[in-house]
């Protein structure tokens, strides 16, 4: 899948690939994306999610542009020192069963997403990788 986006940084026209694949060169990859949602949450109006499916459907003549995502958000309660710290922003997995179906039009980009190996289903939103990110977020 490909997304064109307006870039915050010199409003030109940007392009992410998205990959969710099982079986991508031997080891699964599903990326994770922004999409914009409707109503606020923790990170505002925009929420990250692992993509894992991307499908259409047909309904009556229609085709719908479908994805279905795992939600990640802000944990609650009192930041880690070390987080303010460095300036991280933790994110944390919702459980597998509250993954969401989301048309693929309200993907805005792609978003750099690494683990934190320490705590199981946190993972750490990487804002500085390039500038368009950096601004949005």
């Amino acid at each position: 899948l490909t997304v064109n986006y307006e870039s915050t940084v010199d409003w030109q026209e940007e392009t992410d690939l998205f990959r969710s694949n099982s079986h991508f060169q031997g080891a699964p990859q599903y990326d994770h994306v922004i999409i914009k949602t409707a109503c606020p949450t923790s990170l505002g109006t925009n929420i990250v999610a692992q993509l894992l499916m991307m499908f259409s459907i047909a309904v009556n003549r229609t085709t719908y542009n479908l994805a279905l995502v795992h939600p990640l958000n802000r944990p609650s309660g009192t930041r880690q020192q070390k987080d303010v710290d460095l300036q991280f922003l933790r994110l944390r997995a919702h459980p597998c069963k509250s993954a969401e179906f989301v048309f693929l039009s309200s993907i805005i980009c792609d978003a750099l997403v690494v683990p934190d190996f320490s705590l199981q289903g946190d993972h750490f939103f990487v804002d500085t990788v390039d500038g368009d990110i950096f601004l949005r977020y």
